[in-house]
């Protein structure tokens, strides 16, 4: 990761989301550790995609709780160097609806 990596989240007012972006390599780390251990109490399934020209990783949860949304997408942003310099947390389901479902398309 970048130095300066910018992290920001869109819950679409649906769902749980940070309202700030995390700026910085050992914040963002720090958020992606958490959110790893987090996720571990999901049943998930997840695949590598492309969306809008972004490396991605599309995550659906079955036993997702209220609050939480049931599809995720991550999305990471490269600079030049090839260095992630931004991460995207997309959980809106309005912009998610025409992803296809686990299992078509991507990575499983």
């Amino acid at each position: 990761m970048a130095a300066n990596v910018v992290s920001v989240s869109d819950g679409g007012g649906e769902f749980f989301a940070a309202r700030v972006p995390v700026v910085g390599r050992a914040k963002v780390a720090l958020l992606l550790s958490k959110l790893s251990e987090a996720a571990e109490r999901f049943d998930s399934k997840s695949r590598v995609v492309e969306l809008n020209g972004l490396y991605a990783v599309v995550t659906e949860r079955e036993n997702a709780p209220p609050g939480f949304a049931g599809k995720l997408a991550t999305l990471f942003q490269l600079g030049g160097d090839g260095l992630i310099e931004r991460v995207y947390f997309v959980m809106a389901s309005r912009k998610l609806k025409a992803l296809p479902a686990a299992g078509v398309a991507g990575v499983e």
